[in-house]
């Protein structure tokens, strides 16, 4: 049952990815192994993991960040390891959460 859950999840992120995505995202935008990708990333970008979230459908969604701000990367992962690089960018501002107030 995790087997077929986990190629449920698989197929769902695959579908996003090319309904959201151009056909010039996808060659952009590469899909793999998710500790080569952070390890990549963290080597040619100097990005680590700074926030994750877990969706209802069980994709987990984290964010790489340079320290400098630089450089920031939106990774898709499933639980069994498959991601895709969702979005990049530069000038990342991390902000520190203020529950209870508006904006």
């Amino acid at each position: 049952m995790k087997a077929l859950a986990a190629l449920v999840n698989a197929v769902t992120l695959a579908a996003v990815i090319v309904i959201l995505a151009s056909p010039a995202d996808a060659q952009k935008y590469p899909c793999g192994v998710r500790a080569e990708i952070i390890a990549d990333f963290a080597r040619r970008h100097q990005e680590q993991v700074v926030a994750t979230g877990l969706t209802a459908t069980g994709t987990v969604i984290e964010v790489l960040a340079s320290s400098d701000g630089k450089t920031w990367t939106v990774l898709v992962s499933n639980p069994v390891g498959f991601a895709c690089i969702n979005a990049v960018g530069t000038d990342w501002e991390p902000k520190a959460p203020k529950y209870g107030e508006q904006g």
